[in-house]
Parts: structure tokens; C-alpha cells; sequence
């Protein structure tokens, strides 16, 4: 009997996609801030006056632009984190895709096998093997489904905050 070294267990399984899920949550929170302080200093930029010397209108003007580029400086690169974590996301899913099409290929030979048995009590032996593959395939598919839609949920507010970053105060 041949067993893959490399499977991991349902707990370690839930814990990854938790983290995972987790990380993009807290970096999602991080560009929200800073997409909040890129509108912040663009506001403040378009409420000025300048109504003192224009030495001092450029100054405070260029300050404040510099503050701007380095906000979005920032947000780029806690963007580029963002879709290094969502990336990850993907590949774990597909891990899991492999492993759940591993189980239904699995309980499809359990189900051949049990077709030509002819013991009635190995074929309940069998009836186990069969509801225990089932049960894993759900779990597997519950992982999946749940990596899958908080990825996209990450990946929709990134685009949001992304469009209000980049298209903003041009």
C-alpha cells in the first residue's frame, strides 16, 4: 500500500486556510488606512488657499505632494504584499483541488472493488472506506470553497482601494 508522505492532516489543513485568510484580512485593514490618508492628503491639498507668499504656497504645495507620492509608495507596496498572500492562497487551494480529485479517484477504485465483492461483510468494510473518503472530499471542498471566497472578497476591496489610489488627484 503506497500512502503520500506528504498529506496533511484536516487540522493543519483548516489552520493554513484560518491564517491565510487572516493575513489577508489584516493587510486588506493596512491598505484601508493607507488609502484613507492618500484621500487625506489629496483633501487637504484641494482645500488650501494660498494666501501667503507663493515661496511659501510652493513649499507647503510640495510638501504636501511629496507626502501624497510616498503615501502611494507605501500603499504599492503593501499592495504587492497583498497579492504575494492571495497567490499563496491560490496555490494552496490548488493543492487541495489535487488532493480532493486524489479522493474521488480513490473512492471510485473503493467503488469498482466493492462492486465485485461478494462477502457481505467486507463489502461494509468497504461501505466505510467509501463514506470515509466522502466525508474527507467535503471537508476538502469546505477548505476550498472557503479559500476561494475570501480571496475574492480580498481581491475586490484591493481593486476598490486600488482604483481610489491610483485614479485619484490626477
Amino acid at each position: 500500500m503506497k500512502r503520500n508522505k506528504d498529506t496533511k492532516g484536516r487540522g493543519e489543513i483548516s489552520e493554513t486556510v484560518d491564517h491565510s485568510n487572516s493575513d489577508m484580512d489584516e493587510k486588506l485593514g493596512d491598505l484601508d488606512k493607507v488609502q484613507q490618508d492618500v484621500a487625506t492628503v489629496r483633501d487637504t491639498l484641494a482645500s488650501l488657499e494660498f494666501g501667503g507668499t507663493s515661496e511659501g504656497a510652493d513649499a507647503v504645495e510640495q510638501s504636501i505632494t511629496d507626502a501624497e507620492n510616498i503615501t502611494v509608495d507605501v500603499f504599492d507596496q503593501q499592495d504587492g504584499e497583498l497579492d504575494d498572500m492571495q497567490s499563496g492562497s491560490q496555490e494552496f487551494q490548488s493543492e487541495l483541488e489535487d488532493h480532493s480529485a486524489s479522493d474521488q479517484s480513490d473512492l471510485e477504485r473503493v467503488s469498482e472493488a466493492s462492486g465485485r465483492l461478494e462477502t457481505d461483510e467486507t463489502v461494509s468494510e468497504l461501505v466505510k472506506a467509501k463514506e470515509a473518503a466522502l466525508r474527507d472530499i467535503d471537508f476538502l471542498m469546505e477548505q476550498i470553497e472557503r479559500a476561494q471566497t475570501a480571496r475574492d472578497e480580498s481581491e475586490r476591496t484591493q481593486e476598490d482601494y486600488k482604483q481610489s489610489v491610483h485614479s485619484g488627484g490626477q
